[in-house]
């Protein structure tokens, strides 16, 4: 039985409360909750069968997190404005992997975020991202420097055959705009503005903020017909080639 005589719907319970916020190995969970680690072993097998959570490896560490969405989402709707710093910054990318099929993205993104984003965020969520952007195909649209062409150089082959297949409007500018450690996300219902150089990603969630920024950034994309559309996709293709 579980200490102090608690029910195991109590323990499940704390530890999907754990997980909304943080993936986590079984050892992460049991610090977290005070639980013991048997006791976390077995319920996270009862909570996978039950559809509650599910598995993955990260940077080869098996970590678990939460499978019900309509939990999740519950607690994130009581708090519309997030912050995630340092290693949980990955959890604010699930705003955009979680958008809804034919989406449009838009973003702003300096040069020296898109450099940084290598760095901090793990291969294999770049990654699933990009496989959740084609498989729901959905629509990136936005700015950057031209000067952000050179990161795309540096990656190795793999990565470089992850990025190719989205769906992409990407428009460069020259000059000394957008050389930045920051990017801007925009859904219609929220945003994601991220510093990538402290690590830190802040979430608002108030879709009527969301809704006219989404608006603004619309009309800009669309206003902006002296900057041409950067074929990405072909860009990419080349570089495998040359390589």
């Amino acid at each position: 039985m579980p200490a102090n005589n608690m029910s195991y719907a109590k323990i499940d319970k704390d530890i999907v409360r754990v997980l909304e916020t943080d993936e986590l190995s079984a050892t992460g969970i049991a610090r977290r909750s005070r639980y013991g680690r048997t006791t976390i072993n077995y319920r996270l097998r009862k909570l996978q069968s039950a559809g509650m959570v599910s598995r993955s490896k990260v940077v080869g560490k098996e970590v678990f997190y939460v499978l019900n969405k309509k939990a999740a989402n519950s607690a994130r709707e009581s708090r519309l404005i997030e912050v995630f710093d340092g290693p949980q910054l990955v959890q604010a990318y699930k705003y955009l992997t979680e958008a809804p099929r034919q989406s449009v993205i838009y973003c702003i993104q300096g040069a020296g975020a898109i450099r940084n984003a290598f760095k901090i965020l793990p291969a294999g969520l770049i990654k699933t991202t990009h496989q959740g952007y084609k498989r729901k195909n959905i629509i990136l649209k936005g700015f950057a420097n031209k000067q952000a062409l050179s990161t795309m150089k540096e990656l190795d082959e793999e990565m470089i055959q992850s990025h190719i297949g989205r769906t992409v409007g990407l428009k460069l500018v020259d000059g000394d705009i957008l050389l930045g450690s920051c990017e801007l996300f925009c859904l219609q219902s929220v945003i994601l503005m991220v510093n990538t150089a402290k690590r830190r990603v802040i979430v608002i969630k108030d879709k009527e903020i969301a809704g006219l920024l989404y608006e603004i950034l619309s009309m800009l994309y669309d206003v902006s017909n002296d900057i041409q559309v950067f074929s990405l996709n072909d860009y990419l293709k080349k570089l495998i080639n040359h390589n």
